[in-house]
């Protein structure tokens, strides 16, 4: 017979049938279509042949709710064939997220930009997030950004690389006055950074980066 023992709900109500502690038998997943199971493992403060009662239980399932992936996150203990099961039943959160943006710069109706914003949260199952985004029109731009924050489990490092391209119309007019003409910087910039997490809500960073700027002339003192 399958005996829920406590259900552990979002609304962090516990149900009881008795003030349980038990020793976890085995840890099973459910509901993690695109989650691979070692994203949730080791969130986990506790393994099979510990004891687990409810105030860990609900520690470790904000533990998992700070991947930040998932809607919805139970901690459901069986009692089944003489073994103590724990089953962790999630549910996965939308992980592609499309936003089509239009910007009226200056408000000026001659100075529109357009373009797209894609996310893709939890890549590859492994809570690693790939964005981008294409602007068009006045001030074109590109940009790219992967985040990984599993890049060492054991040291709970994380890494992340931002680059981007954009065209810049120049907003000094006296140096248009200086070249006789309107013109548009070229911007190149990139970010790496590496960061380590400090238990479920709080990381420290460490942050390098190198940008480009080219102008099409050059003029003592107003540009480099």
């Amino acid at each position: 017979s399958l005996i829920p023992l406590f259900v552990l709900a979002q609304t962090d109500t516990l149900f009881f049938e008795g003030d349980y502690k038990i020793v976890v038998d085995s840890i099973r997943i459910t509901g993690n279509e695109t989650t691979k199971d070692f994203i949730i493992l080791r969130e986990l403060t506790f393994g099979i042949g510990d004891t687990l009662d409810h105030h860990l239980a609900s520690y470790n399932r904000e533990r998992i709710y700070s991947l930040r992936i998932f809607n919805e996150v139970k901690l459901v203990p069986y009692y089944l064939n003489d073994k103590n099961i724990l089953n962790i039943e999630i549910e996965e959160s939308w992980y592609i997220y499309p936003l089509p943006f239009v910007i009226l710069k200056d408000k000026d109706w001659e100075k529109i930009s357009y373009g797209l914003s894609v996310s893709l949260l939890n890549f590859r199952g492994r809570n690693e997030t790939l964005s981008g985004s294409a602007a068009f029109g006045y001030d074109p731009s590109f940009s790219f950004r992967y985040f990984n924050p599993n890049l060492s489990y054991n040291q709970n490092l994380s890494f992340q690389v931002n680059l981007g391209y954009s065209t810049s119309t120049n907003k000094s007019t006296k140096a248009e006055n200086l070249y006789e003409a309107s013109f548009e910087q070229k911007i190149f910039s990139s970010r790496v950074q590496l960061g380590k997490r400090f238990g479920n809500y709080h990381w420290a960073y460490v942050k390098s980066g190198f940008d480009y700027i080219e102008t099409p002339f050059y003029i003592p003192r107003i540009n480099a």
